[in-house]
């Protein structure tokens, strides 16, 4: 189907909203969810960033 083209069986009402397939309190929960989960994947990165500089500065004084 073409964006010229319409279909006979769709009609427009006036007054009325579309509704939203989204829920957005879950959308939400999940969003949260992912940054916390960021965050901690950049805390696990810097701790291994720490403990990198330690154990080369413990190898460098032998």
């Amino acid at each position: 189907m073409t964006d010229d083209e319409s279909n006979a069986n769709v009609t427009v009402v006036s007054g009325f909203l579309e509704g939203s397939n989204v829920d957005m309190a879950a959308e939400m929960v999940s969003m949260i969810s992912v940054a916390r989960q960021f965050e901690m994947q950049l805390k696990v990165i810097s701790t291994a960033d720490e403990n990198d500089r330690a154990a080369t500065k413990l190898l460098s004084l032998t």
